[in-house]
């Protein structure tokens, strides 16, 4: 009966001593963390991912040493953390502890490269190019053109997906769009007069916006044909812009013979200013003698005005 006592004791003992051992060799495993891709001037979120020793257990982290081209915050408990680069491009990597109760020291491999390009472009109907103001491009529009700017956005010719794109100067106020699949980004609007466009990135430092100056013209409406009263054609219209084109610009109008039956080109005389109501409307008279002739309203900007010269050519008969 003793003998058989001491035999369970023991038993039980090297039971003790081998599992215990083991547990205390366990420690958070990181292995599945992938290397990261970081943006050169840019903050953006990184993962490293470790496996706690008992599934489910909370994980923390702790910065041991920062990268040389970047700095990281320290992880939240899903792994995340920011890092924040310079300008240089290159390897980079950040030393951090991942802990459960164990340890496992773990190097996050980084890799910083140029931030993603952006493209834009600009559309709309009539829309013509315009010499470059103080080195930046210039394109003129006419006044409530439908107008779109297209952004897109890439990283090594790959769409940069769920970022916000700022579009500044399209009227009323600037707005954020975020990039679809394909990493772009679209605003519509019709200008009221002339703004810096500025397209940008605020989330991305490192990536370079995008500006053009948008300059808008006065456009018309004129009612055709021309009644003809007490022999003379009624040439009635509305110059379509903001109020403000009242005080800060002339109009005129302007005749010339058909050369080759057509209106275009110069060589117009001025036959006089035409004053505009309120509404920016104006009536005035031709002789009929002026039937088979050019006829030409021109917009003149003045200094301080926020549009560009405009005109609208017609024949009367």
């Amino acid at each position: 009966m003793i003998a058989t006592r001491i035999r369970r004791v023991t038993v039980a003992a090297a039971a003790v001593l081998i599992v215990l051992p083991a547990a205390a060799s366990a420690a958070p495993d990181c292995s599945l963390t992938t290397p990261q891709r970081a943006w050169a001037g840019s903050a953006r979120i990184l993962q490293v991912t470790c496996a706690p020793t008992v599934p489910g257990a909370p994980m923390t982290y702790t910065i041991v040493t920062n990268g040389s081209r970047g700095t990281a915050t320290t992880p939240d408990a899903t792994g995340a953390f920011t890092f924040t680069a310079g300008a240089a491009t290159g390897a980079d990597q950040v030393i951090l502890d991942a802990s459960d109760g164990a340890v496992t020291r773990h190097t996050v491999a980084i890799d910083v490269v140029a931030a993603p390009v952006l493209a834009v472009t600009i559309n709309a109907p009539g829309l013509v190019f315009a010499p470059p103001f103080h080195g930046i491009p210039g394109f003129s529009v006419f006044y409530r053109r439908r107008t779109t700017l297209s952004a897109s956005l890439l990283d090594d010719a790959l769409p940069v997906v769920g970022v916000r794109v700022r579009f500044a100067g399209l009227p009323p106020d600037a707005v954020e769009r975020t990039t679809d699949a394909a990493g772009r980004a679209t605003r519509v609007g019709r200008p009221l007069v002339s703004e810096l466009i500025d397209v940008d990135v605020p989330t991305i430092g490192g990536t370079t916006g995008s500006q053009a100056y948008l300059w808008v013209a006065p456009d018309w409406r004129v009612a055709q044909p021309f009644p003809i009263r007490r022999g003379r054609y009624q040439i009635t219209g509305q110059l379509l812009a903001e109020r403000v084109a009242r005080s800060t610009g002339t109009v005129r109008l302007r005749r010339r013979a058909k050369r080759a039956g057509a209106c275009t080109g110069g060589g117009y005389i001025t036959l006089r200013t035409l004053a505009l109501t309120s509404k920016l409307a104006f009536t005035t008279t031709l002789p009929r003698r002026y039937g088979d002739q050019c006829v030409r309203l021109t917009y003149s900007p003045a200094a301080d005005s926020p549009y560009i010269a405009s005109m609208f050519t017609f024949a009367i008969g």
